[in-house]
């Protein structure tokens, strides 16, 4: 999340849900595996 469009200051309640590096590596391979 990146205070945008005049926003001055971090509001928690606007931060987006993260997802770890392992995940998102186990997806990019499973891509890779089926050829996209």
């Amino acid at each position: 999340y990146v205070p945008m469009f005049g926003e001055s200051e971090y509001d928690s309640n606007r931060q987006y849900p993260s997802i770890s590096i392992t995940e998102q590596l186990g997806a990019l391979a499973d891509a890779v595996e089926a050829g996209k």
